[in-house]
C-alpha cells in the first residue's frame, strides 16, 4: 500500500494485516523490525566498517562513526530511490571485487584445498562431534548460534527481503522472488563458502588471536594481507566498507518502512525519531565492542521470525487451497467478488489520495495567497518607511542649509562692519593730519609776519 510519503510500503506487515487480516501481528512485527534495524542494520555494521578501517588505515574510531554518519545521512536524505540507486552501484562492485580478490587466495593457496575440504567433513563427521550431538548440550548451541549467524548473513525467514522487493516498480513479482531466492544462495553458499576457505587456507584451523587477530573481521582483512600482501588487503578492506555500508542504508529503509506503518497507526513522530535514532545507532556503533548487541539483535531477529514464518505457512495452506478448488464454479466466484472487493478498495484509496491531494494543493494555495499578502503589506510598510527616512534626510539637509546661510550671512556682516570701522579709522587720521599741517602752515605764516 502507499506510505503517507507517496512511496509503497511492501512485507510482512501488509500480507499480516490486508492477506490474513492479523493487523495486531502486523504492528507486533513493525515493534520488532526496529530494534533488530538498529542492532543488525546500523550498529554491527558500522562496528564491522570502524574495525576494518581503523585495523587497515590507522583511522580513529570515532572519526569513522562521524563519517559514516554524515555519508550514510547524505543517501538517506535522498529517500528510497536515492538508496536504491546506491545500493544497486555498490553492491555488484562489492561482490564481485571480494569475489575476485577471494579466488587469487584461493588459487595461490590451491595445494591446501583438499585438506581444507577434508578436515570440514572430518570434524563434522568425527566422534567428538557425534557424541556432542548425543549429549545434546553441545549440539544445541552449535544449532543455536549457527542458526543466528546464518540469518544474520542471508536474512531468510525474517521477511526483510520481502519489503525491499516489494517495493521495486520495475520487475514482476515473479522475477523479484527469483532474485530474493539468488541473494540468499549467493549470500550464503558462494561468499561465506569463499570467506571460509580463504581463513582456513592461510590461517589454518586455529582461532582468530593465534593468528595474531582480534577478531572476525580483521582476521579475515590479515588473511588476505597475507596472501596478496598490501593490494589485496586494501581492496577487502574496501569490499567489507562497501557490503557493510550498503547494509546500512538497506536496513535503514527496511526499518523505515516499519517505522512509516507503525506511523500511520500509532503517531505521526516515529518515522523521525527513527531516523534519527539510527544514525546515533551507527555513530556508538564505531565506539566499542558489539557483544550485548549481537545478542539482543539475535533475540529480536528471532522476534521477527516469529510472526513472519507462521504467516508463510498460513499463506502456503491458503494457496494449495486455491490452486486445489481454482477450477471450481464457487472458487471461480470466490476469487471474482475478491477481485472485485480489491478493485473496489483500490478505487476508494485512489479516490482518497485524490482528495487528500485536493485538500494539499488547497492548504498550499491558502498559504500562498496569505504569504503573498504578507509580502505586498510588508512591501508597502518598507516603502513608507523609506519615505519617510528620505523625507527626514532631506529635512535634516534643508536645516544644514539654513544653519550654513546664517552663519554666511553674519561672516559678511561681520567682514562689511570691520571695513567700514577701518574706513572710518582711516578718514580719521587723514583729517587730523591735514588739520596739524594746517596748523603748522598758520604758525609759519604768523612768524614770517611778524619778522
Amino acid at each position: 500500500e502507499k506510505g503517507r510519503d507517496g512511496g509503497w510500503i511492501a512485507g510482512p506487515m501488509i500480507y499480516l494485516e490486508k492477506r490474513l487480516g492479523c493487523p495486531e501481528a502486523a504492528v507486533l512485527y513493525g515493534f520488532f523490525c526496529i530494534p533488530a534495524a538498529f542492532g543488525m542494520g546500523s550498529m554491527v555494521q558500522a562496528n564491522a566498517i570502524s574495525e576494518t578501517v581503523s585495523y587497515v588505515y590507522g583511522i580513529p574510531e570515532a572519526a569513522v562513526g562521524m563519517i559514516l554518519v554524515v555519508l550514510a545521512g547524505i543517501v538517506l536524505a535522498g529517500g528510497g530511490r536515492r538508496i536504491f540507486l546506491a545500493a544497486e552501484r555498490l553492491v555488484p562492485l562489492s561482490a564481485g571485487l571480494y569475489t575476485a580478490a577471494a579466488l587469487a587466495v584461493i588459487i595461490l593457496y590451491a595445494g591446501n584445498v583438499p585438506g581444507v575440504i577434508l578436515g570440514i567433513l572430518a570434524d563434522a563427521f568425527s566422534f567428538r562431534s557425534a557424541v556432542g550431538g548425543v549429549a545434546g548440550y553441545g549440539i544445541s548451541r552449535c544449532v543455536s548460534y549457527g542458526i543466528a549467524r546464518g540469518v544474520f548473513s542471508n536474512e531468510a525467514g525474517l521477511g526483510s527481503l520481502a519489503v525491499l522487493n516489494g517495493s521495486a516498480e520495475m520487475a514482476s513479482e515473479e522475477l523479484q522472488g527469483q532474485w530474493a531466492i539468488f541473494e540468499v544462495f549467493f549470500d550464503t553458499i558462494v561468499s561465506c563458502t569463499l570467506t571460509a576457505l580463504v581463513i582456513l587456507c592461510v590461517a589454518g584451523s586455529g582461532t582468530a588471536s593465534e593468528f595474531g587477530a582480534e577478531n572476525g573481521a580483521s582476521l579475515t582483512s590479515l588473511c588476505f594481507f597475507t596472501a596478496l600482501g598490501s593490494p589485496g588487503g586494501y581492496a577487502v578492506a574496501v569490499c567489507v566498507v562497501l557490503f557493510a555500508f550498503s547494509t546500512i542504508i538497506a536496513w535503514y529503509y527496511m526499518g523505515r518502512q516499519a517505522a512509516e506503518y507503525l506511523g500511520g497507526k500509532i503517531s505521526g513522530k516515529i518515522p523521525a525519531v527513527y531516523t534519527v535514532g539510527y544514525l546515533l545507532a551507527a555513530f556508538f556503533g564505531c565506539l566499542g565492542a558489539m557483544e550485548t548487541v549481537w545478542e539482543v539483535s539475535d533475540i529480536f531477529n528471532g522476534l521477527m521470525a516469529v510472526p513472519n514464518l507462521a504467516a508463510l505457512v498460513l499463506l502456503v495452506l491458503l494457496l494449495f487451497q486455491c490452486r486445489k478448488n481454482g477450477a471450481s464454479a464457487g472458487q471461480t466466484d470466490r476469487l471474482q467478488r475478491l477481485l472485485e472487493q480489491h478493485l473496489r478498495t483500490a478505487q476508494q484509496e485512489q479516490l482518497a489520495q485524490m482528495q487528500a491531494a485536493l485538500s494539499s494543493m488547497g492548504d498550499m494555495l491558502a498559504r500562498h495567497q496569505q504569504q503573498v499578502g504578507e509580502s505586498q503589506t510588508q512591501l508597502l510598510t518598507q516603502t513608507q518607511q523609506g519615505m519617510m527616512r528620505q523625507l527626514q534626510q532631506f529635512e535634516q539637509r534643508l536645516q544644514s542649509l539654513e544653519q550654513n546661510l546664517g552663519q554666511r550671512q553674519e561672516q559678511l556682516r561681520s567682514s562689511v562692519r570691520m571695513q567700514l570701522s577701518e574706513m572710518q579709522e582711516g578718514q580719521n587720521t587723514s583729517a587730523r593730519a591735514a588739520q596739524e599741517q594746517l596748523q603748522r602752515n598758520v604758525q609759519q605764516l604768523s612768524q614770517q609776519l611778524q619778522t
